[in-house]
């Protein structure tokens, strides 16, 4: 019986959802998260790449530094992208934003686009 138990739970012990700070879900524009200088946190876009649309970083703040970015998902969750960044000693506030657009439109002006906006202020400790 306990063996049974085991290998019915055993889908869903092996799915895992990646773990984010900041998580922009379909049609999410905006949030914010309070950081501690000097550390280091991650945001989660949903990311549906077969739409056409990707996203870009489209302006980083001055004491943000993006570690590495990289996408997940697709069978235990959303496609997602995550991208990973760590703030300075001395930061303060600002925003970062990225870009959704179809890559063969950038140049285009008049191209459909959206951006996930995340503003981020200095805190004590976590928010």
């Amino acid at each position: 019986m306990a063996l049974r138990m085991l290998l019915l739970a055993l889908p869903a012990l092996c799915l895992a959802v990646e773990p984010a700070d900041v998580s922009f879900e379909m049609g999410d524009t905006k949030k914010s998260f309070g950081v501690k200088p000097g550390s280091s946190f991650k945001v989660k876009i949903a990311d549906f790449t077969s739409t056409g649309f990707h996203w870009y970083l489209n302006q980083l703040v001055p004491g943000v530094t993006m570690l590495q970015n990289r996408t997940g998902g697709g069978e235990d969750e959303p496609p997602f992208v995550l991208c990973e960044m760590s703030t300075s000693s001395s930061f303060k506030s600002g925003d970062i934003s990225w870009l959704h657009v179809k890559p063969w439109e950038m140049a285009d002006p008049q191209a459909e686009r959206g951006y996930a906006t995340l503003h981020l202020k200095a805190s004590a400790g976590d928010d």
